[in-house]
């Protein structure tokens, strides 16, 4: 019983922001914020800086959501202040995707929880 409480309490606490970065997230992700005549680079690590492993375009859909990196640990979160926790809910972080035979990360400003009925 103990153990239980624990959990229901550690779920109860956590800020709706850093609850979500821990689930899982959505099964697949759909591609936003890219304009209709450009492409969504695919990176083989979630760095601007490393290779280029394909592109897609604005319209794509049922990209496979395969994690996404957190940007800070659990400890680290709940030692900001209420304006650095703020600041967190907009930085940027870095999803792994799957598109038919493309695996890389992309930046999750570029993507959005699907709105589709995706079965890959």
């Amino acid at each position: 019983m103990k153990k239980l409480i624990t959990i229901i309490f550690t779920v109860l606490l956590l800020p709706p922001s850093l609850s979500q970065a821990e689930a899982d997230g959505p099964d697949y992700w759909d591609i936003t914020n890219v304009a209709s005549n450009d492409v969504l680079n695919i990176r083989e690590e979630a760095s601007a800086k490393t290779r280029i492993m394909g592109s897609l375009s604005a319209d794509k859909t049922c990209l496979k959501n395969l994690g996404c990196e957190a940007t800070l640990s659990l400890s680290e979160y709940m030692a900001l202040s209420e304006q650095e926790k703020k600041q967190q809910k907009n930085k940027y972080h870095w999803c792994k995707i799957k598109y038919n035979n493309l695996t890389g990360w992309v930046l999750n400003k570029y993507i959005k929880e699907s709105s589709h009925a995706c079965h890959h």
